[in-house]
């Protein structure tokens, strides 16, 4: 059966029920259906196929740079030790230009002054250093053959020491590449002391650190050649002899209970460049004033020890020179 013939009969049925329903015939009962029927299963939707990704290209390796140089350093050259003076350091070896015209070599910065495995002296002659060696320790000696060498002052603070000629080849190549600064821990330490004994009524000490200007230093020798009152020794040997250059200065201790021997080595040490006088009987002297009453108190015992004895002041608070008076507030006694 074709559609057109499905269609004319399906037309034919509606109107035959319309016919019906409008001359009152009672519509007929539906029989229900015996079996529940089942819904018919939903065609599912195919999906559609996952498409095959498009293969990325391998990313190319890219072509290393070659590498940067390192810009050089604009740098001037040194002409005298007072522009390398200090110490310096490359990886583990250590050097220390001094102001007595040597330098130290040595694998620690402890070792410096202990186990130096070099000591050379050193001089410049315009923009050359010539050096030629003192000693060694386990290294081979270079004997007297001398290097020449020239140091760069780099922008960054650095130092490059760089070799022109050294009959000695180890030495060279030991000694030459570019070096960093080492903060010096105590740049305060005492180097010297300069004592000056030209009052009998007292001495004054004045502690000189290593980090004084050659100038000033210079200016300080200069003093001590012309002086016979005057003595610059080292630190070292100013405290091994304690007792002949601060002790034996006291001709009579009219303060033995204030430990003022210690009171002006730790004065000297703490506050360098600072002149600490130590008074004939025992006293601090700081001010003019202290030392001009120094002065008149030792002209009295000189004339007439007992009577001193008798009308000396004894009240703490009354004694401009007693060492109570500066040990407490200067070092915390």
């Amino acid at each position: 059966m074709n559609r057109q013939k499905l269609s004319q009969q399906v037309m034919g049925a509606m109107l035959i029920t319309l016919l019906l329903v409008g001359c009152g015939a009672p519509a007929a009962t539906p029989v229900p259906p015996t079996a529940t029927p089942v819904p018919p299963t939903a065609t599912p939707t195919p999906e559609p196929p996952t498409a095959t990704p498009t293969p990325v290209p391998p990313t190319a390796t890219p072509t290393p740079k070659p590498a940067t140089a390192t810009p050089t350093q604009a740098f001037t050259l040194a002409t005298s030790a007072e522009e390398i003076v200090g110490t310096w350091v490359a990886g583990n070896y250590y050097i220390r230009f001094d102001r007595d015209g040597t330098f130290r070599q040595a694998h620690a910065l402890d070792k410096l002054d202990s186990q130096p495995y070099a000591i050379s002296s050193y001089q410049f002659e315009g923009t050359k250093m010539v050096i030629t060696e003192v000693s060694v320790s386990g290294v081979p000696t270079c004997g007297k053959k001398i290097g020449s060498y020239e140091i760069q002052l780099l922008e960054s603070g650095n130092i490059r020491i760089v070799a022109i000629k050294d009959q000695c080849a180890p030495r060279a190549g030991d000694i030459a590449g570019e070096y960093e600064p080492v903060i010096d821990p105590n740049p305060d330490q005492l180097v010297f002391v300069l004592i000056e004994n030209k009052e009998a009524a007292y001495t004054v000490y004045f502690g000189i650190p290593k980090d004084i200007r050659d100038e000033d230093l210079e200016e300080i020798q200069a003093i001590e050649s012309v002086e016979e009152e005057v003595r610059l020794i080292s630190w070292e040997d100013f405290e091994q002899n304690i007792d002949e250059f601060v002790t034996a200065k006291i001709v009579k201790n009219d303060y033995e209970d204030s430990q003022v021997v210690k009171g002006i080595v730790e004065l000297v040490q703490m506050y360098p460049m600072t002149p600490f006088g130590l008074t004939w009987n025992g006293g601090i002297a700081l001010m003019f004033s202290d030392y001009e009453h120094a002065k008149r108190i030792y002209q009295q015992y000189q004339a007439d020890p007992d009577e001193y004895e008798e009308t000396r002041n004894r009240d703490p608070k009354g004694d401009p020179i007693n060492p109570q008076n500066h040990l407490g507030p200067l070092l915390g006694w």
